[in-house]
């Protein structure tokens, strides 16, 4: 094959966008991975098949991850403290490593005068998926 029609074949390349997902195949049942494109359609990923990936990142903002939290607790016992990307100065067992907004909440605002943890919730950046809710083993 020569140089000119190696580039040829090079510049007919497709490039397909769509998501990473897994399913079972339509005719023997088993597990398959493939793409489905923003239109819906499935395409299998084959053994030799070239492809880029692409991480995306902070896709979850600010905003988007208060509402997650007002939905994921009972807002009229809440009190937020500190809303923040990187992570606050707590000592808290599993801490999660992914990319998260980091929330410090009051567990009960109706006991103001009660010496106790503040609550950590973790909300992931890529997702919005809740990592973490418990204490932030900051009391005292």
């Amino acid at each position: 094959m020569n140089e000119k029609s190696s580039k040829g074949k090079e510049d007919q390349k497709e490039c397909i966008k769509g998501t990473i997902t897994a399913r079972k195949c339509d005719c023997c049942g088993h597990h398959e991975i493939g793409i489905t494109t923003q239109s819906g359609e499935y395409i299998s990923l084959k053994p030799g098949m070239k492809v880029q990936i692409e991480l995306t990142k902070n896709n979850i903002s600010k905003e988007q991850a208060l509402e997650i939290f007002k939905a994921h607790v009972a807002m009229d016992e809440q009190k937020i403290h500190r809303i923040t990307d990187s992570p606050p100065n707590v000592n808290v067992y599993g801490m999660p490593s992914e990319e998260c907004w980091h929330i410090l909440c009051s567990y009960n605002q109706h006991a103001p005068t009660m010496l106790a943890s503040s609550r950590l919730i973790c909300i992931s950046k890529i997702t919005g998926r809740i990592l973490f809710d418990g204490s932030s083993n900051n009391e005292g």
